[in-house]
Parts: C-alpha cells; structure tokens; sequence
C-alpha cells in the first residue's frame, strides 16, 4: 500500500471492492491486513490507496510481520494472499496472488458459499 504498493496490490483493491458490492456487507465480510513490510507508510499513503482502490469502506487493520506469519502458518511472505471463510469461520481457500483466472475463481468461491 502507499509508497510500499506492489502491482499486484494495486490491482487486488479494485477487485476485493467489486466483489464487496456485488455480495454486499451484510452478505460478505471482507478485512484488509497489512503486514507494513518495506518503506514506512503514512497514514495519508493507506489513506490514499484504500481512497483510489475502492476499498476505503473495508475494515483496514496493520498486523506486522508476527499477525501475518500467525495467520499464513509461516515466515515465508507471500502478498497479496487472500483468505476465504466460511459462515463459522471455518477457512475454505486460500489464493497468492491476483490474476483474472484468480479473480473468477474468488468469485465463484464466494458465490458457492451464499
């Protein structure tokens, strides 16, 4: 994000907001984490990406490198990885990195599960 934003977070936002509205809040809960690797981040910088990516709407929380090494079950740094949860909160699937076969394929997962 901000002066630390990788291609593929840049065009992981506009998709993790589409797919916020086509489902709706009430139907998909979506959080962004940060790992804050790299170049310190302004507040203005998040601020900024979250405004231009669509997803200023979306819960933002700055975990480090310790939350992200907990949450992806090691130290490797794979970004951006995004999580599925079913409605227990039980994981589903997991995708590294964002491409247009990974876009249809969180789509219909997401869809699979409403």
């Amino acid at each position: 994000m901000g002066k630390t934003q990788t291609p593929a977070s840049a065009a992981e936002a506009p998709i993790i907001a589409e797919l916020r509205r086509r489902n709706g809040p009430d139907k998909l809960n979506i959080v962004s984490l940060n790992i804050e690797a790299g170049a310190a981040q302004t507040a203005r910088d998040i601020a900024d990406f979250r405004a231009k990516g669509g997803v200023a709407d979306i819960p933002y929380v700055a975990i480090g490198l310790e939350g992200y090494s907990r949450i992806a079950q090691t130290s490797m740094i794979a970004i951006p990885r995004d999580y599925l949860f079913d409605k227990v909160g039980q994981p589903v699937k997991v995708w590294t990195g964002m491409s247009a076969e990974t876009k249809s394929e969180l789509f219909r997962s997401v869809g699979a599960l409403q």
